[in-house]
């Protein structure tokens, strides 16, 4: 349920900065509770403070039936901390909602009653059906082409629900969160891999030889799949969009599911309380993978929160490119003044006649976040050009993507992908894909030097290349001024990393 936190006068004050619309949601699940704040709500919002507290509110629920009393003072503090952050931070609006711990208790309505007279927060009790809805809904509003299969664990349930051409289907919820589980005992391996799989075989739709994909959410899934980076030395350390076979998943599943406590205390990327629950995850993981057979595993890190808020947003809204979006509102807040991306867009096309599809996409990007380190010292703005493009937390780009567009970013500003930083994400992209994005980036270099950042400028210059594969580019008469010695070496680092000479010719209109 929505409710106001900041005052009007509290909004009024927000004038200053970039967006003044922030909105915020806290989710209260059977393991944590968690407060996300952001900045506004576009289409990508960009969160500015993420905090959750393990408040282990789902413990004891499947045996007692009840949230335990500890458990509950925890969840109280936690919410009073929030909701003063919430005023300090003059936030609009806050979601509160509650999963399957507060859903299944007793004495769970009893404690959001409690809440809402202490605290003023009105809690939503989701349904399993809500969750599973909501879980798809923030895959979707993440990886719009997404088809398959969302999965997302929660301390107290499974959700899973199938999910194709932008709308989420057939749903279910299962009774299969480690906590739950864990309420079971000491039964032994075979029982619970058992148990499991009556579960899972209440839902048919999962026995499909689809061959799709399988995506990912959860805190459970998230750390395995920190594990798996960190056991494999993977080179980027982002959760979103981390892609792996199924028969490679599986494999490092059994292993986990398996190990002792003493094994588990070697990971440096997952908690002490998240590792005591990666055995009974990788578990169910593991049982559900061989039911649904997936082509491969994506990771997500938009699940249950952004569905809530993708929900509410309208049609024109929901339709906009997540990557695109995200990229202005960053672009907004970081560039020096605002200009048409889509005349640098243009200008830079003709080099590049064979982008299509993603590519595009990825040029698009590149091109609005082709002035993010401006304010950057200069010998270093290369480097903070690449480290911002690769964090972006945004979504709408799997992790070659990013690397691409960090990689252009990085040649825009230093002229060069000759970096530590560069170096250690490098073979994930090919080595075709590393030259075109050099070029892209000196092409950039060479238009923004000419420019002096005001891309207007590039309106009365025009790329061409003939079909000899000659490039020249025309520019208006009265530009002259501006090709000066380093204009023209900015145009020789370009032929080089395109492997033709740039030709500069003046002409009226700066039309060929």
């Amino acid at each position: 349920m929505k409710m106001t936190i900041g005052s009007k006068s509290q909004k009024s004050n927000q004038a200053d900065l970039p967006f003044h619309d922030r909105i915020a949601v806290i989710d209260v699940g059977s393991n944590s509770i968690r407060l996300v704040i952001y900045e506004h709500s576009g289409r990508m919002p960009i969160p500015i403070f993420n905090e959750k507290s393990l408040c282990g509110l789902g413990a004891g629920v499947a045996a007692t039936g009840r949230l335990s009393s500890e458990a509950m003072a925890a969840a109280m503090q936690c919410l009073a901390r929030f909701r003063l952050l919430l005023q300090e931070l003059a936030v609009i609006r806050v979601d509160v909602f509650a999963t399957a711990a507060i859903r299944d208790a007793i004495n769970g309505r009893d404690f959001t009653r409690q809440v809402k007279k202490k605290l003023g927060f009105n809690i939503s009790i989701l349904t399993g059906g809500d969750e599973a809805k909501f879980s798809a809904l923030g895959v979707l509003s993440a990886i719009p082409d997404a088809n398959g299969i969302v999965g997302d664990l929660g301390g107290g349930s499974l959700e899973l629900v199938d999910v194709a051409a932008g709308v989420a289907g057939q749903g279910a919820t299962l009774a299969l969160g480690p906590l739950r589980l864990e309420a079971l005992g000491d039964i032994g391996r075979h029982d619970l891999q058992a148990h499991i799989d009556s579960n899972l075989a209440t839902v048919p739709w999962l026995q499909a030889p689809s061959r799709r994909i399988f995506y990912a959410v959860g805190g459970a899934w998230r750390n395995l799949a920190n594990a798996h980076m960190e056991r494999t030395h993977y080179p980027l350390e982002i959760l979103h969009g981390y892609e792996l076979s199924e028969e490679r998943l599986r494999r490092f599943l059994k292993k986990i599911s398996r190990q002792s406590a003493d094994d588990l205390r070697r990971l440096k990327s997952v908690s002490l309380r998240r590792q005591a629950v990666l055995p009974v995850a990788a578990l169910v993981f593991e049982r559900l993978l061989k039911i649904c057979r997936p082509e491969r595993i994506v990771f997500s890190s938009f699940g249950l929160r952004e569905g809530r808020l993708f929900a509410e947003m309208d049609d024109a809204v929901r339709a906009q490119d997540p990557l695109l979006s995200g990229c202005g509102d960053l672009a907004l807040r970081s560039g020096r003044a605002k200009y048409d991306v889509g005349l640098i867009f243009s200008w830079l096309k003709p080099l590049f006649p064979d982008f299509e599809g993603g590519q595009d996409r990825v040029l698009r990007a590149v091109c609005i976040l082709s002035d993010i380190a401006w304010a950057g010292y200069s010998g270093h703005r290369g480097d903070q050009a690449f480290l911002r493009a690769l964090h972006l937390p945004i979504g709408g780009m799997d992790h070659i993507e990013r690397v691409l567009i960090a990689m252009a970013l990085h040649a825009r500003y230093a002229g060069h992908l000759q970096s530590p930083l560069v170096h250690d994400v490098a073979a994930l992209v090919s080595d075709d894909a590393r030259r075109q994005m050099l070029a892209i980036g000196r092409a950039l270099r060479l238009g923004l030097s000419l420019s002096a950042g005001k891309p207007d400028i590039l309106s009365r210059s025009h790329f061409e290349v003939t079909s000899g594969g000659a490039v020249k580019l025309f520019y208006a008469p009265e530009l002259a001024p501006l090709f000066t010695d380093a204009v023209a070496r900015r145009g020789l680092d370009l032929g080089n990393a395109i492997g033709r000479q740039v030709e500069f010719i003046a002409a009226p209109g700066g039309k060929p």
